[in-house]
This record gives C-alpha cells, structure tokens and sequence, in this order.
C-alpha cells in the first residue's frame, strides 16, 4: 500500500469554462511541493456550490486529511507533540541528530492530529459565486490570498483579473457591424444571468450607452462560456460574451482553429478568479499554500506547464478585489435577461467538449502566442 499522506480535497466549478487539466495541475504542483495527496470533484452544473444541497464547506463528502485514527489520536497527539518539541527546540548542543522533514513540520502535526475535517479544503469558483457567499454570510469559507493572472491583449500589465470579450461570427463584419451598438436585435447567447463576464458587465455597459434588455433579440442560455462561444462559431447565435479565458485556451480546439470568432471588443477588468478555502484549516496550511503559488514563476518546469493554459503567474488577492465597482455591478444590477416575445431560449451542450478534454495532451509549447495560444 502507498504511504499515507495528507490528502488535500477540493472541487472546481469553473469547467467547461476552463479545462479541467489547468485544476489537475494546480493539484499537481500542490502534491510536488507540499508531499501531499490531493483529490479534485468535478461540478460542471453551477459556477459555485449548488443552492439545493448541503453547504460543500460544512459537510463530510469532500474532506481533508487520511482515515484510519480513531481511539489512537490522543496518543498520536502525544508524539507528535513531543517530535516537534524536540525539533524546535533542538540547538547545536543537542547530542541527537535530527533530519530536517521534508515538509513543514506544522503541515505534518495538524496532519496527524485533524485525521477528518469536515467540508470541502479549498475550492475554484467564479467571482459571481464567491460574492453570493459573502453576501449570504459564509463563516465556513475563507479567500484564499492567491489567484492565478491570464494572459489577454488588454491585461498588458499582466495583474489579476479577467475580461469580458464580445465575440461575434466574421460573416458579420461584412454587414457593417462595427461595435457593440451594431448588434441591436441580434441573437445574443450568454452562459448564465448571474455570470459577470458573460451578462452583468453587458447589461452595466449597455445601461451607460443609454440601453437596455430591449436591445436584444432572441436569447439562447448556452449553459457555459464554451457552449456561447459554439453557438457563434457554428451560427446559431449572432453574438456572445464570453470569459476572455476561454477562447484563450479552447479556440484552437474548435472548428478551423475558430479563425472564424471575432473578438468585437473587450469589457472589463473584472474581479479575480478566488479560490476559495475552507475557514477551519489552520492559517498556517492557507499560508503555505498560498506561498507555493505565488513563487509559481520562480520554478521554469511549473511556468511552462501553466503557460499552456494561458497562465503567466498566481498574484495575491483580497477581499478588496471584490468590494468597489465589482460589488455595485453585482448588487445594483437587477434588470435580468428578459425574453422578447419573438424570442427563445435554449440551453446547449458544445458536442466538441469531450474531444477539448481528451486534446489536451496534444498542446505543444511552442505554439503559443505572446497574448495566449491562437
């Protein structure tokens, strides 16, 4: 059997909008670095934590830490005390000779003493779900102070954030469709009502041009930032916005390398992506964490590897980051995606799904471009 180890778990809510691969390899640099265990829940049904079941965080499906203690803690406990009394205390007098572990010694006594946490240990979620938590007064959920910078045309400065590009099909721009005015009446296809990137900052930007839902024609819910970008590409929608992390990664999956997606323009910044982290972990396992991150570009192997992703590096991140601008556009914004009466909605699956995750391999470094792979 394989030693046992801290196993850290931990779910994602951001697939398909982002390769589930990009989570793996988070996971991946977690176990290198920490010589730890980690498990990854895939939840594709909702950008955050589904609102009809048991808060993830407070539950005992996803947990952290190895089974196996039960009566035996309280002495387990004892020894582990002990060890680290003789390694913090030890000096150049000590007549024993200790080897240095490989990892923190409080990662392997809170390991040893917390054999069962409940709830999830961390999680990916969009900037929508996490300020819904907030908002609702989450004491089970803490931010994480790291998150991960895309590479995009407009993030020049290369800080944390993401964007909202408008996507629309080439054939368009022969019908003089120019900006994002030129697109009244046409079918719009968006991932969700509460998405950020993909309906809020559109409603805020079309509010301050002197608009609103009225400018729309149909309305397709695709379900996803990828299904929107499928319906444009594949014309059954006119228009779309989508998280600017998606084409980033996805387009050269889609058919013709989606040569034919048009970025009209570009919305935003909007929040970072959180990663959200259960509030009972010690701080010391959340600083820890953290650190692995953001020392992500001082390690070339690990750089590479994310860099296929569109990832340039992780920056610290704070409540701030959501408060402002973020927290008027998400709490003012009431006016939702009304369906004209001629139009209709529809929810869809991007049937090229399965061949994005099972491509990912195939992705070679050199064909990345200075903004992102083409």
């Amino acid at each position: 059997m394989s030693e046992e180890k801290l196993e850290l778990r931990t779910v994602t809510y951001m697939c398909p909008t982002h390769p589930v691969q990009l989570y793996e390899l988070i996971l991946e640099l977690l176990e290198d670095a920490m010589d730890c265990h980690t498990t990854l829940q895939y939840e594709s049904r909702s950008p955050g934590p589904l609102r009809d079941r048991p808060d993830p965080f407070n539950s005992n499906k996803i947990d952290l830490g190895r089974t196996g203690f039960n009566s035996s803690v309280a002495l387990v406990e004892i020894f582990a005390a002990l060890l680290f009394f003789c390694i913090a205390g030890k000096s150049s007098k000590d007549k024993v000779s200790l080897v240095e572990p490989q990892e923190p010694i409080y990662i392997r006594l809170w390991h040893l003493r917390h054999p069962l946490l409940p709830g999830a240990m961390s999680a990916f979620m969009t900037a929508a779900s996490y300020m819904n938590l907030c908002n609702e007064g989450n004491k089970n959920i803490d931010l994480l102070p790291a998150t991960p910078v895309f590479a995009h045309q407009m993030n020049v400065e290369n800080k944390p954030g993401y964007f909202s590009d408008i996507i629309i099909h080439s054939d368009k721009k022969a019908h003089n469709v120019n900006t994002l005015l030129d697109l009244r009446g046409c079918t719009f296809a968006y991932s969700n009502e509460d998405s950020l990137s993909g309906s809020k900052i559109v409603l805020k930007t079309l509010k301050e041009k002197g608009e609103n839902a009225s400018f729309f024609g149909s309305l397709l819910k695709s379900g996803s930032h990828l299904a929107s970008a499928q319906m444009v590409l594949t014309k059954q929608a006119e228009w779309a916005a989508v998280d600017s992390t998606t084409l980033l990664y996805s387009k050269k999956y889609m058919q013709d390398g989606g040569k034919e997606i048009i970025t009209l323009e570009t919305l935003g910044r909007l929040p970072p992506y959180p990663i959200v982290i259960n509030s009972k972990l010690p701080d010391e396992i959340k600083k820890e964490i953290a650190r692995i991150l953001l020392t992500l570009p001082q390690t070339p192997k690990w750089k590479q590897k994310f860099a296929v992703f569109g990832v340039i590096k992780f920056e610290v991140n704070s409540g701030a980051a959501y408060d402002g601008p973020a927290a008027q556009m998400w709490a003012s914004q009431k006016e939702k995606l009304n369906i004209r009466p001629r139009g209709r909605e529809l929810r869809w699956v991007p049937p090229t799904l399965v061949q994005l995750q099972e491509q990912t391999e195939a992705v070679q470094l050199e064909n990345l471009h200075p903004f992102g792979i083409l």
